[in-house]
């Protein structure tokens, strides 16, 4: 992975704290476009991996608060006739030692906290149309 922010006649950074991504738009329909976000624990934001396996990352938004770097994160994609129509991110953090789940906004990095887990949470995985 390479952090673009560093000038082409410098050479790349590698992007040390990406410890979790997801896709959008999760359905079995092959028309359907996908876009890769990925959480970076030590810089505290989410980014667009784009192309995805280029590893190349664009920023769109720092997150509410410094997480530990064990992280998880997935989207849940809305279906309507097995196709996605919308897009909800999800993400279990580590904030103060803290186990928490958030609602992430992936184009700002905004969070919300919905709740501590009662165990150390190191991933997440949300089931297709749920």
């Amino acid at each position: 992975l390479t952090n673009p922010a560093v000038a082409p006649a410098t050479g790349t950074v590698p992007a040390l704290g990406v410890t979790a991504a997801a896709y959008t738009n999760n359905d079995v329909e092959a028309a359907t476009a996908t876009t890769l976000f990925d959480l970076d624990t030590v810089l505290n934001r989410v980014a667009i991996q784009s192309p995805a396996n280029a590893g190349t990352l664009a920023p769109t938004g720092t997150l509410p608060a410094d997480i530990g770097s064990d992280a998880g994160f997935d989207i849940y994609s809305t279906l309507s006739d097995g196709v996605a129509d919308g897009n909800a991110a999800f993400a279990a953090v580590d904030v103060d030692g803290a186990k928490r789940l958030w609602s992430v906004d992936v184009l700002t990095g905004g969070a919300a906290d919905l709740g501590e887990f009662g165990a150390d949470v190191t991933d997440l995985a949300v089931k297709l149309d749920q």
